[in-house]
């Protein structure tokens, strides 16, 4: 899926080939505080155009010049989503900078908006021009926590949900000791499991918010 959004509050002057976020942790190096947040703020309108809700797990900012052909490579795993964004100070065409997608060759479009699992094989073409900046933003995003058990030790876990959840599909899912799902649970307000230490993961939201209490014990 590839879609044009407006671009115009980030400012592609100031960005350069780094890491702005990963899991959590803003990187203290980028000087532009205000961009950083912009980017930030950013993916959620991302997650209102691909109508996902997701947990943010990395920002990177790219820059090529001709002559800088990416090489093929993976942002994630098949559980989480890349969504790429196509800038350029200068009106280009037909200059190159396609975007490869596994078989499929996008054409460079300023603002253009790129979505595809983190897991499939993409690279970025230069252009053919020389001078002239091609820049782009990824944004990482991961639908569902990954799989874990709270503790190393046995115990036992309460759940209850305290709100109308308005996504019902944001469901709990237990695994059993190969790791094959053998139970999931729908959240409902007021609506409690209890279960023995398992691995397990949930699924977050598309819209609204599931609150939770949760409670381990032996």
């Amino acid at each position: 899926m590839y879609s044009v959004v407006s671009p115009q509050t980030i400012h592609s002057a100031r960005l350069s080939s780094d890491r702005a976020f990963n899991n959590g942790i803003v990187n203290s190096k980028i000087n532009d505080e205000k961009l950083t947040q912009t980017l930030i703020n950013a993916f959620e309108h991302i997650q209102g155009i691909c109508k996902k809700k997701m947990k943010l797990v990395e920002i990177c900012s790219n820059l090529q010049f001709k002559g800088m052909d990416g090489t093929l490579h993976k942002d994630g795993t098949k559980d989480q989503y890349a969504f790429i964004l196509m800038l350029c100070n200068e009106e280009v065409e037909n200059i190159g900078g396609e975007f490869i997608h596994i078989k499929r060759k996008i054409p460079f479009k300023h603002g253009r908006l790129i979505q595809i699992t983190a897991d499939d094989s993409h690279k970025a073409l230069s252009f053919k021009k020389p001078h002239i900046a091609r820049l782009s933003v990824k944004w990482v995003g991961k639908v569902k926590c990954p799989v874990h058990n709270d503790h190393e030790f046995p115990h036992k876990q309460l759940i209850v949900y305290l709100n109308p959840v308005q996504d019902i599909s944001s469901k709990l899912v237990l695994l059993d000791k190969n790791n094959k799902e053998k139970k999931s649970i729908l959240p409902k307000q007021f609506r409690g499991v209890c279960f023995d230490s398992c691995s397990h993961y949930h699924y977050y939201p598309k819209f609204g918010e599931r609150i939770a209490f949760v409670c381990t014990f032996e």
